[in-house]
């Protein structure tokens, strides 16, 4: 960056402005030059940038056949375009030592403008066209290990070759939001069933009676079916909605199916309790730099804990519910699913759930893709000429009352705390009070007046009055 007085980038408006699609990014570029230069070419850059970086442990194989030896990290970094708009100011041309401006205006795309290479890996990073992420910057759980999404308006310039001088560079930050997929909370998520795989337990406990001698031998024999061990098979089903936004209810539903496959063997009907629950989400941070090295973070915050319900489930494969009121936090860290050519961000719903089903208890796990959509809040630009916050409008003024003059003898009562505050304030002033040269006002009086009888006058330092 350089001083601004040589090369500068004024944008207009707010400076902590959350741009959208179709925003136009207005403001000026400035170059004042100290003397007369010749200029190679002055650019101006609109464009929107995706860099990670990463490190990878560096080994060297000694020749005598020995471990491989560390020899430190190497560095890797890759640099994804996801538009780029170039307007070109001057070009081979000298200028005078004199302020020199052009103003600009672009607007703010919705997608990507160009494909990506094809070494990233298609099934997690995007390589067409896509939706434009939002302003991203994150730090991976090792040293060197980055990801960031910068949007930004920078002016380059290149002098000529016998000017002893190197290229500089101005750059001014933009925050973008991408409101193109905001769902309003007026429309509320729609739970999607998600089958689970069949939980079976096979045991002799579910016999009414043992078998006897007899029975075994005839099984043995002839395979009758009605003397196999019984089992209990039940089949969960989740269901929770694919896309959510901030503050809104997240309507988690579970139904437990009972499945008898043998109807003269298996138990025709069992007690169901619900134990305990846990419900989660988890973070997913992917990145990718050149050569298809990956990076993954994970991250998993617990949302609901809970123990010794023991509530009864109905096992006719109707949902129940789980929990309500379960809401995302509306915050910084509540960023909105997204996948570009090199990083990514996605989530998962995580439902662990504790059922006992007679005798046996039954563990339940679902891990189900979660889209964290935009929030409806950022979308909402902010109103020209308004204050952000509204406060409650102030009472009307009021002019105060004139107060009473002590300058002579006006026969009127005065209270101890209007005298305290107007004749004591000399001593308080030697004894280092409070006193700072502001004049505090008389409080008008709060207590009777005396009675004609004990009225009298007094006086101190030239000043009278009736007490």
């Amino acid at each position: 960056m350089v001083h601004p007085r040589e090369l500068d980038i004024v944008v207009y408006g707010d400076r902590h402005r959350v741009y959208r699609p179709g925003n136009k990014v207005e403001g000026v570029v400035s170059f004042f030059p100290t003397t007369q230069q010749h200029i190679k070419s002055l650019t101006l850059d609109f464009s929107g940038r995706c860099v990670t970086k990463t490190t990878r442990p560096q080994y060297a194989r000694p020749s005598d056949g020995r471990p491989p030896i560390l020899e430190g990290l190497k560095r890797f970094e890759a640099e994804a375009t996801l538009f780029r708009f170039e307007r070109s100011l001057l070009v081979d041309c000298t200028v005078t030592a004199k302020r020199h401006s052009w103003p600009f205006e672009f607007t703010f795309p919705s997608h990507t403008r160009d494909r990506y290479p094809k070494w990233a890996d298609s099934s997690k990073f995007p390589k067409d066209v896509h939706q434009l992420p939002p302003s991203y910057h994150i730090y991976m759980d090792e040293p060197g290990k980055e990801a960031s999404i910068t949007y930004g308006v920078t002016a380059n310039v290149s002098y000529g070759r016998w000017q002893y001088k190197s290229d500089k560079a101005a750059l001014h930050d933009l925050k973008f939001f991408n409101d193109s997929n905001v769902r309003p909370h007026l429309i509320a998520p729609t739970p999607m069933p998600h089958v689970l795989k069949e939980q079976r337990w096979t045991s002799t406990a579910l016999r009414p009676a043992k078998h006897t001698l007899k029975q075994k031998l005839e099984h043995v024999v002839t395979h009758n079916p009605n003397l196999r061990t019984p089992s209990i098979s039940i089949v969960p089903t989740v269901y929770c909605p694919p896309s959510i936004s901030p503050q809104q209810d997240i309507p988690l539903k579970v139904s437990i199916q009972h499945i008898r496959r043998r109807p003269a063997v298996d138990p025709e009907r069992i007690d169901c309790i619900f134990k305990s629950l846990t419900v989660s989400i988890t973070t997913y941070n992917r990145t990718v730099c050149e050569g298809g090295i990956q990076d993954v973070t994970e991250q998993r915050r617990n949302c609901v804990t809970r123990r010794d319900i023991n509530t009864s489930i109905p096992l006719d494969d109707s949902p129940f519910s789980l929990v309500s009121n379960l809401r995302l936090d509306d915050n910084a860290q509540c960023i909105a699913s997204f996948a570009t050519f090199t990083a990514s961000r996605s989530y998962t719903l995580d439902i662990e759930m504790e059922a006992k089903c007679g005798p046996k208890t039954f563990i339940i796990n679902s891990s189900t893709p979660l889209e964290i959509l935009p929030s409806p809040s950022l979308s909402r630009p902010a109103a020209v000429g308004q204050p952000r916050e509204s406060f409650e409008q102030l009472p009307a003024y009021e002019p105060r009352p004139t107060l009473p003059s002590y300058s002579e003898s006006t026969g009127s009562t005065a209270t101890l705390g209007s005298l305290a505050s107007s004749d004591d304030d000399s001593g308080s002033e030697e004894e280092g009070g409070f006193d700072d040269g502001v004049s505090t006002p008389l409080t008008p009086p709060m207590t009777p007046g005396l009675d004609e009888s004990d009225r009298r006058e007094w006086v101190r330092d030239g000043k009278r009055a009736a007490v």
